[in-house]
């Protein structure tokens, strides 16, 4: 090194086995204007042969001169800032959380603090050094999204800024002392003066940098007239007075202030140019205000904002656009998005600033979706095996490459717009995001489809602009052990590349922590809680510590309880594989028998003894409701949150819906009634929007009251009387990325009089069942499909050929089939008849299930057996049914009673039997 090419110094000697290719070295941060490589031995008989010599400044650790200096083996000074950080951040063990709040709390018991998100970037990228931290680091930040709380900023030491929900992602926390890091504001781009018309407004506008919240003060001839967070300031209507008045605005943070230049207003009469405008030609705006990037749930909207200037007098024009292309509507400064969806996901949204004839192009803001179940870190495609459509050199293109963890290796395909590349994760697993590293080959056009045997293809993320270099994709939980990158179109003349390939499963997420219960001495308590993260899950319940019960439901009932039991620590660990979260202890307090009136209702069907005291109605009217039949499109638990406990008179139970906007919850009143209005307790998961409808037959719906503004909480809902038997709340949109909850459906009205007429009779209830199959035969039977429960199903294996049928004890007239879907539906089936279980003929056809409650009506015939016989699975599981009912044509109330002497059935085989080969002689001794 040297400063002036004459004295020279020298800072890193190779030694006499420097390798050759690339070769990186670091040395004591010094100051020199020139460097110079000096040869001491070639390797060759040639000469010294160099592509590139290339010198950085970069971050290293020694003494206070240099950017590190390590203090311990658990501590680094960044002598920049003299912060005192962590070497290593802290995660919690498997998949628990680590909110924003609880590492926060643990960086408080170091004696330190969350980073803020300016700090955490400050030494992450090329900031970062292996020295100071010996490994790849992640962390929360004390900064949460401004506009909505619930997010917060986490930040990795390569220098990604990433938006997690703050109460329910698994984080991470790399602790720092020291005063808080702040950025100074300073003016990047300067107010400019402006003129305008008499009766016009003049609308100025400032650009800042530095840690927000910035505040920004508007000055009028040195005296304030505005101070708020926003960068722009509109004058009043104009006055010939208001000729060479001056502006300037101050910014300020808890680091300090900056005072921009001071510029002069022009007011002058509205002038006609000639052309019939008395506006000047326009001039191109000035964007001083780039739409940043959003993150949204699903369900949620997303807002981008733009802000120009544009000459005095001049009148701005919008356009935003999706993609490049234009949104029908969408025309002001502001623009935000209907509800999302993972479609969503990756849009980008940009705006054209007109001004006349001139345009300024904003830069594109990208849109982030999540379905409210946040991914796990683990990359499942890791090592894992792979096959690809083909490759463009085996050499440098392997397909593995996309599986090794080294982003710098790639495959690429052959030259073909249907090219894919297919992972094996080596068994089914749960997963709902991938991620895509792209060379600069990419794909414009491609599917994220999945499948479990290799063989049949679902297609979960339809990827219509791709942009390149890494892509994250969130869809919808789905189990898969092929996961495939099918490619429709790509991007350049040469095939798809991908430096890798990564592949994440949902993270285990408690949505309903497990409550407080009190109950009377010598009875059970019931705890309950709400999981999200795997349709499989397995529940341990510990009593102070120790293991009670394993259950494969999200719920817990003690024994009799005793006055033992009085404090006891209630918690729940939820598992899948090696994946677990723990949830938070929930008090038992037990009363002793003669505690005031908890010992029962007396029989009055109101609250039962033991449970908590529940609110109660400003004024209760008696419920139509009240132990009726309810049933839905679908639950999120069918143990914890089934239909019925919308209607049970409790307020420590609810229904919660599967996550759909246009999920239903509907309620049967046994009779035709005079319905005037409808009572809803929601919990925190309400509706925004909705309706109510009715019904004489539960297919025709009639609305009577629509909901467009929903708030929560207790809402009455008056109508005009209609005669109804049944009554339904239809979601429209959900308020949360959750479903919709609610604690009662009350119904209030007049119930029939006079002679109840009679109710049909289900010929399958309590009958026999054969199916093709289960997923688990004890807890998924044929059975529970007829059993008459709502809190039971059946669910069958994995395959689009799957069926049931009921054996209805004799022929008997048949007119219509009632199937009632769990989430699992069927998108196609057919409804068969039988006499003897061996020739069907097929009465119905669907193709076009969509779930939930269907009424089939079919000729009347007569039949013995009535069978599901499935075409097509609306989801990757099996078909599963809650209820599967038969009934009489209408006017024939009453079942054939069967015959007292029946003939015997020849028996239906069901497995035929098998080649087996076995060996010869003993068994071969074991080594």
């Amino acid at each position: 090194m040297s400063n002036d090419n004459q004295q020279w110094r020298t800072v890193f000697p190779s030694g006499d086995n420097a390798p050759g290719g690339v070769e990186e070295f670091g040395f004591p941060t010094t100051t020199a204007r020139y460097v110079r490589v000096t040869g001491q031995k070639r390797a060759t008989q040639y000469g010294y042969s160099l592509y590139e010599v290339e010198v950085y400044n970069v971050a290293t650790c020694g003494p206070d001169t240099e950017r590190y200096t390590v203090v311990d083996q658990g501590h680094v000074r960044d002598n920049q800032t003299t912060l005192l950080w962590n070497r290593a951040h802290f995660e919690l063990t498997g998949d628990q959380q680590l909110t924003q709040s609880k590492a926060a709390q643990y960086c408080r018991d170091q004696s330190a603090r969350l980073p803020t998100r300016d700090e955490a970037v400050s030494i992450s990228g090329r900031n970062a050094a292996s020295c100071a931290f010996p490994r790849t680091w992640k962390t929360w930040t004390s900064n949460n999204v401004v506009g909505d709380e619930r997010l917060a900023y986490w930040v990795s030491s390569g220098g990604d800024v990433n938006v997690g929900t703050a109460d329910n992602l698994p984080g991470w926390a790399l602790c720092v002392a020291g005063t808080p890091q702040v950025r100074a504001p300073q003016v990047t781009v300067q107010p400019a003066g402006l003129s305008a018309t008499i009766g016009s407004s003049a609308h100025f506008a400032v650009g800042a940098s530095g840690t927000d919240p910035l505040t920004y003060a508007w000055f009028r001839n040195r005296t304030q007239v505005q101070s708020s967070a926003s960068p722009f300031y509109d004058t009043p209507v104009l006055t010939a007075a208001d000729d060479g008045s001056t502006f300037y605005v101050v910014v300020s943070n808890t680091a300090g202030t900056v005072t921009s230049q001071e510029v002069t207003l022009t007011v002058r009469a509205a002038t006609d140019p000639g052309n019939g405008n008395p506006q000047q030609p326009g001039q191109p705006p000035v964007i001083v205000m780039q739409p940043t990037d959003q993150a949204a749930a699903i369900g949620r909207t997303a807002a981008f904002t733009v802000g120009a200037t544009l000459p005095a007098g001049h009148q701005a024009s919008y356009q935003w656009e999706r993609d490049g292309q234009p949104i029908a509507g969408a025309t002001a400064a502001s623009y935000t998005t209907a509800p999302v969806t993972l479609d969503d996901n990756g849009a980008r949204f940009g705006v054209q600033v007109r001004d006349g004839n001139a345009t300024a192009l904003s830069n594109a803001a990208v849109l982030s979706v999540a379905d409210g179940v946040p991914s796990t870190s683990d990359n499942l495609a890791l090592h894992k095996d792979v096959h690809a459509s083909g490759n463009e050199n085996p050499v440098f293109s392997d397909p593995k490459n996309v599986v090794d963890g080294d982003p710098e290796s790639r495959w690429s395909s052959d030259f073909n717009d249907d090219a894919y590349i297919d992972i094996d994760l080596g068994s089914p697993q749960a997963i709902n995001k991938v991620e895509l590293l792209w060379q600069l080959a990419y794909g414009k056009g491609y599917l994220i489809q999945t499948s479990i045997d290799g063989n049949d293809w679902k297609t979960v993320y339809n990827q219509k602009a791709g942009r390149g270099g890494e892509e994250k994709l969130s869809f919808q939980t789905v189990m898969a052990q092929h996961v495939r990158m099918q490619g429709v179109k790509r991007n350049t003349e040469y095939g798809y590349s991908l430096f890798e390939f990564r592949v994440f499963g949902p993270q285990l997420s408690i949505v309903t922590q497990p409550v407080a219960q009190t109950v009377t001495q010598g009875q059970p308590a019931h705890f309950t809680l709400s999981v999200i993260g795997s349709p499989e899950l397995s529940y341990q319940w510990f009593r102070n510590g120790e293991l009670v019960a394993t259950t494969s439901v999200s719920a817990y009932d003690t024994p009799a309880t005793a006055a033992a039991d009085n404090g006891a620590v209630y918690a729940v660990v939820a598992s899948v594989g090696n994946r677990q979260v723990k949830s938070d202890d929930a008090v038992l307090t037990v009363l002793p028998p003669d505690h005031g009136n908890g010992g029962g209702d007396n029989g009055n069907g109101q609250n039962p003894g033991g449970n908590p005291p529940q609110p109660t109605d400003p004024a209760p009217i008696p419920s139509l409701s009240l132990g009726r039949r309810a049933y839905a499109s679908g639950v999120e638990s069918p143990i914890a949150t089934p239909a019925i406990n919308a209607i049970d008179g409790r307020l420590d139970t609810r229904w919660a819906s599967d996550f759909r906007d246009d999920a239903w919850l509907a309620v049967d009143l046994g009779t035709p009634s005079t319905v005037t209005g409808v009572g809803l307790r929601w919990e925190r998961a309400y509706g925004a929007a909705y309706l109510i409808q009715t019904s004489g037959n539960g297919q025709d719906w009639t609305t009577v009251y629509t909901l467009n503004a929903g708030h929560g909480g207790n809402e009455t809902l008056a109508f005009t009387p209609v005669q109804a038997r049944y009554v339904r709340m239809q979601g429209v949109r959900r308020a949360s990325q959750y479903g919709y909850s609610l604690h009662e459906f009350k119904i209030y009205g007049t119930p029939a009089s006079g002679t109840v007429p009679p109710q049909p009779v289900d010929l399958a209830q309590g009958r026999a069942t054969v199916a093709s199959g289960s997923e688990d035969a004890g807890r998924l039977g044929g059975a529970l499909a007829v059993d008459g429960k709502d809190d039971t199903r059946w669910s069958s294996d994995f395959h689009d050929n799957a069926w049931i049928y009921v054996d209805l004890g004799s022929v008997q007239p048949v007119g219509k089939v009632v199937l009632n879907w769990e989430r699992a539906y069927g998108a196609a089936y057919s409804i068969q008849l039988s006499s003897d279980a061996q020739k069907w003929n097929t009465v119905y056809n669907q193709t076009a299930g969509s779930g939930g409650l269907e009424h089939i009506r079919i000729d009347a015939a007569q039949a013995g057996y009535v069978r599901m016989q499935g075409v097509r699975r609306g989801t990757d599981y099996g078909y599963s049914l809650e209820a599967f009912e038969v009934y009489a044509p209408d006017g024939s109330q009453t079942p054939t009673q069967p015959d007292p002497q029946p003939q015997p059935k020849p028996p239906v085989i069901q497995a035929q039997p098998a080649s087996v080969t076995v060996q010869v002689g003993p068994p071969r001794a074991s080594r």
